[in-house]
């Protein structure tokens, strides 16, 4: 998964060259308070939004090729007490309409740190051929370290956002990060499986969730119920907003979900999620593109 939707291969971008920008970034952590999965508080990181150029070889014709990308990036100094490699890392967008989110493990860095210098080099991607670009950066992600860090950083990355200028564009929105030391999926599944999620599914699917109409002039007027398409589906919603709140709240809530249960937000997304997909199943444009 990328910070925005991946493309199949990388775009090519003339004239872009290599460049980096830096700012802080609080990261929520998701750990455990006995069995229960909370908000542990937040870590202050770096945030990196990169444009990279790497040459390899082209093993059909032998030739040295540049692929230019994106390269977003969190990171911290590898002696921080909360984020280890082996932690994965959950990024979600707003507003919720956008439908994207992002989980990436956190790696030790290939370089040779300041410390470090009995540290092997790395391998010189430039040196190495490859079938296509794909392959190339496929080649990359797959390092069980990260090929652009020092030993002293323990980062996560993305190598191949959209760079169309939609992304380019959608980026510039909210994003929410949040870090967990188990697998994001593993916690899905076991919050799924939670005597909280199974009320909401059945809620949703008993039709006892119902939402504003599009339109509705004030609170409380014009309330319809939950699709039948959405109320069939509601485990898959509950599933992405589990993962959603990994990442934890937006910047207004983040202070008030300290020590906060993840399966509070949770909830919480998967009402809003819902409410924003039923109200767009039922305003009037979407009602008349299904009779055309």
């Amino acid at each position: 998964m990328g910070f925005l939707d991946d493309t199949d291969a990388p775009s090519q971008l003339p004239g872009f060259g290599s460049r980096e920008s830096a700012s802080a970034q609080d990261v929520m952590r998701v750990q455990r308070d006995g069995k229960a999965l909370i908000f542990g508080g937040e870590v202050t990181a770096e945030y990196l939004d990169q444009e990279h150029a790497e040459s390899w070889i082209n093993e059909r014709t032998n030739r040295t090729e540049t692929t230019r990308f994106l390269r977003r990036a969190v990171r911290v100094k590898s002696a921080n007490q909360f984020i280890k490699v082996g932690d994965q890392l959950v990024v979600a967008g707003y507003p919720l309409s956008r439908r994207w989110v992002n989980v990436e493990k956190f790696k030790g860095g290939n370089k040779k740190g300041a410390n470090e210098r009995s540290r092997a080099s790395r391998t010189d991607v430039s040196e190495m051929k490859f079938h296509s670009e794909t392959e190339m950066l496929n080649w990359i992600e797959r390092l069980p370290l990260d090929y652009w860090e020092k030993g002293d950083y323990v980062t996560a990355a993305i190598l191949r956002p959209d760079v169309s200028p939609k992304a380019r564009y959608a980026v510039k929105g909210i994003k929410t990060f949040g870090v967990c030391g188990e697998p994001a999926k593993q916690i899905v599944e076991e919050l799924l499986q939670s005597n909280e999620a199974g009320r909401l599914v059945d809620q949703a699917r008993d039709g006892t969730l119902y939402f504003q109409a599009p339109g509705a002039v004030r609170a409380g007027a014009d309330y319809v119920a939950l699709s039948q398409e959405l109320r069939d589906g509601a485990t898959g919603w509950l599933s992405e907003a589990i993962l959603r709140a990994l990442a934890g709240p937006d910047n207004d809530q983040r202070t008030r979900f300290i020590g906060r249960p993840v399966m509070e937000l949770a909830a919480q997304i998967f009402r809003n999620l819902l409410n924003e997909e039923n109200r767009r199943l039922n305003s009037p444009r979407s009602r008349e593109s299904e009779l055309e």
